[in-house]
């Protein structure tokens, strides 16, 4: 089983118990957001759910007002993957062109 997968479950399981509500909307609305960053999917997935867990508003804004310990709780350790989501999020999502 790959870690994508067992994060889903995981997921799923919280609110298929009630623990949360559904968080899968979340999930795919940060996939998006790494996605147009460019952040390869492995890391989008495990960003996703870690953005999902800690209820962090699916909201351009609170991207560039995260500060460097922030992200390393969310688990965004690369910097240029810090970088990429700041760029997007400046843009309002829209991907610059390289």
């Amino acid at each position: 089983m790959n870690v994508n997968h067992h994060l889903f479950c995981r997921m799923s399981e919280q609110y298929d118990s009630g623990e949360e509500s559904n968080p899968m909307s979340s999930i795919n609305w940060w996939l998006d957001f790494f996605a147009d960053a460019g952040i390869p999917p492995n890391s989008a997935a495990e960003y996703a759910v870690a953005f999902a867990e800690q209820r962090i508003p699916q909201d351009y804004e609170i991207i560039l007002e995260l500060g460097k310990e922030e992200w390393h709780e969310l688990g965004v350790t690369v910097l240029g993957d810090r970088l990429a989501m700041k760029n997007l999020a400046k843009t309002g999502g829209k991907a610059k062109k390289v």
